[in-house]
């Protein structure tokens, strides 16, 4: 991508604070939704996170635990929290959180990150953000191939991967007119809805008893229990065209929407037909305004319901 146009683009979706630390910024990311909680998915997300480490090593600045509170200086065992915590599964803390950022400032939030959280046996998600040079040096069909790696460590429920936002704990996105509802309606195919914002629906086993899927992104993971409400595999492949890629994986499948991920810039004529095309296709299994109203997490309730169902409907 032309570095020009993705400063651009940088400098309509990123928000910094008064003292100019990063509060929303613009990433690529891979992220699953998963049922249970730590102590029964522990090895799985410990698996998910020790493939990861590489893209943290040596740049681990802050951390938070458990989602609230101060974030602390990364040390020297920062990185050993998780694996802590995996060798002690017997042991419920309750609620497990853990966010590992690199920015320059304690706190922001970077385009290279590690995030994960649930409470007990309800939902949980597990998130790796990467800055976009890193995609485009490496090459969509290594992030292709981690993908389904890191899908294939965990008993996933649903997930995602493409561009993205990583979203402060305390920024505030509800505003109409803000950052993130603006986002939202110019660039749709960016995920800007903060998984923290979420968990509590995705899997919603609290509200409905069943999976759903929060977004359609370049990379599309359904889950075993999505995959069968779907119609299944074969279902899938003679619904959807051939520029659609489904790459079957041990726990569901990954639906990936042509070669590279796109902004679905509006302005510029970018309607990101294949994501319209899978999300069309999977509409049905997308969280119903119903579980979600009244949420207001993308500039207002009739806002965020829209964006959830962008690419479900021939209009946008």
């Amino acid at each position: 991508m032309d570095p020009k146009k993705l400063e651009e683009i940088r400098n309509l979706t990123n928000d910094t604070d008064e003292t100019g630390k990063d509060e929303l910024t613009l990433c690529f990311d891979i992220m699953f939704f998963y049922r249970g909680g730590f102590p029964e998915r522990h090895k799985e997300i410990l698996n998910f996170y020790n493939r990861i480490l590489d893209f943290l090593k040596g740049s681990e600045t802050h951390y938070l635990i458990d989602m609230e509170g101060r974030f602390k200086k990364a040390k020297a065992d920062t990185l050993e929290i998780l694996p802590f915590w995996a060798d002690a599964p017997t042991v419920d803390r309750g609620v497990y959180g853990l966010i590992v950022e690199t920015a320059d400032k304690s706190a922001a939030f970077s385009d290279r990150a590690f995030q994960t959280h649930n409470v007990t046996e309800h939902s949980g998600w597990t998130r790796l953000v990467l800055p976009i040079e890193l995609f485009f040096k490496e090459g969509a069909d290594f992030w292709v191939k981690l993908a389904l790696e890191l899908g294939g460590q965990l008993d996933f429920s649903s997930g995602s991967a493409g561009y993205a936002l990583n979203q402060h704990l305390q920024y505030s996105s509800a505003m109409e007119n803000g950052k993130v509802h603006v986002t939202s309606r110019r660039f749709i195919g960016v995920d800007v809805a903060a998984p923290a914002d979420f968990d509590r629906f995705v899997p919603c086993v609290n509200l409905a008893g069943q999976d759903w899927l929060k977004t359609v992104n370049w990379l599309t993971f359904l889950g075993n229990s999505l995959l069968k409400r779907a119609g299944g595999e074969k279902t899938l492949r003679r619904r959807l065209s051939e520029a659609i890629i489904i790459h079957p994986m041990p726990n569901g499948i990954m639906i990936q929407a042509g070669k590279e991920p796109t902004f679905g810039d509006v302005n510029s004529g970018d309607s990101a037909p294949l994501y319209r095309e899978v999300g069309r296709v999977l509409s049905e299994l997308i969280i119903p305004a119903s579980v979600m109203s009244p949420w207001n997490s993308i500039g207002g309730t009739e806002n965020t319901a829209n964006w959830i169902h962008r690419f479900g409907s021939t209009e946008r």
